[in-house]
């Protein structure tokens, strides 16, 4: 069976199953890649709140998360076609720092104290989102919301304590030059060579 894939999905798939160590190496982190922890483009909703009316408890859908002995890495996949990118510079959208924003403040407050149960987790971020002027609110408890959260932040109980947040550029040609700036995000190349005679990669033999 062979795999073939294109665009931003299979660019970030190609990078964290195939190009792990690399990742990691340009991290700084020295964690054996078969011990990470990788969640694939894991969604918490994926209407996000709006600039006006009541605010939602949907913040979006991350590229990645890798979780290692070092750290916790919340990744965002960008690649040449990818209209944030100006030249050097990669701008990421509102909403696209904003879920940066929020599950650092749930992975926080989370690690700080795991609660017993979800709503009197949520009673305790209230306060701490609504500080943050993020618009939103903590999903209720028993919602798949609230319970992928749960799974998610639970799960990356055993991994590092710093959070980072990444910027993954993949990049399809050598000719393609990376992005030197990208607010406070960490930047990380990925190299994608593209099948003879168009632009979809391989994902698997």
């Amino acid at each position: 069976m062979t795999v073939l894939g294109y665009g931003e999905d299979a660019l970030t798939l190609h990078a964290i199953t195939g190009g792990l160590p690399g990742v990691l190496r340009q991290l700084g982190d020295d964690t054996d890649p078969v011990k990470a922890l990788i969640f694939y483009r894991p969604s918490f909703g994926r209407r996000s709140s709006a600039p006006t009316g009541s605010p939602r408890s949907e913040f979006g859908e991350f590229d990645a998360i890798i979780g290692t002995t070092r750290a916790v890495y919340i990744v965002e996949a960008k690649w040449s076609a990818s209209a944030e990118l100006t030249g050097t510079d990669l701008k990421l959208r509102k909403e696209q720092t904003k879920r940066h924003l929020a599950f650092r403040a749930y992975l926080e407050e989370w690690r700080r104290d795991r609660p017993a149960d979800w709503a009197t987790f949520a009673a305790r971020m209230r306060p701490i989102l609504d500080h943050q002027d993020l618009r939103l609110v903590p999903p209720s408890a028993g919602t798949t919301l609230a319970r992928n959260l749960a799974y998610v932040l639970g799960r990356l109980d055993v991994c590092g304590p710093t959070i980072v947040d990444v910027l993954l550029f993949c990049r399809v040609s050598e000719a393609t030059p990376a992005p030197s700036t990208c607010g406070t995000f960490s930047i990380v190349t990925h190299m994608c060579v593209p099948e003879e005679g168009g632009g979809f990669i391989r994902l698997s033999a």
